[in-house]
């Protein structure tokens, strides 16, 4: 009798992969935590990678500017994340669009603004070691 559950061709069998297959089907088009926060973060920086090469003009030209947005940057992530997500985790939507209008600007800023700053000073190091 086990040996006929076991066979490929039984109804139990079947049956049971029916099962797992119906079961696996509501799981497929999830995403876990760990893996929307890569692409988040992926999508962040090719998004700050675009900005920096269509408009090169906006990056600054001195240290001292490069590290100021790095500062800001941090400042205004630490003030709104803070503050701003708290009442999104009530649902889905608000959290989805908290994210995606609140905290994407905000991390692609700061990723730009790393650029920038890596920028200057690999100008500075270029025009310091002549």
């Amino acid at each position: 009798m086990l040996s006929d559950f076991n066979s490929p061709h039984s109804r139990e069998f079947i049956a049971l992969k029916r099962a797992r297959w119906e079961a696996d089907e509501s799981d497929r088009f999830r995403m876990s935590v760990h893996a929307y926060i890569i692409a988040f973060a992926v999508g962040a920086a090719a998004i700050a990678a675009w900005i920096d090469t269509r408009f090169p003009k906006l990056a600054p030209t001195h240290l001292r500017l490069a590290l100021a947005h790095v500062i800001g940057a941090c400042v205004i992530a630490n003030l709104v994340m803070a503050t701003g997500l708290i009442g999104a985790g009530e649902s889905p939507m608000r959290m989805t669009s908290g994210l995606l209008l609140v905290a994407l600007p905000i991390l692609v800023y700061e990723f730009l603004a790393g650029v920038w700053t890596i920028k200057v000073l690999q100008a500075a190091f270029r025009t310091h070691g002549r």
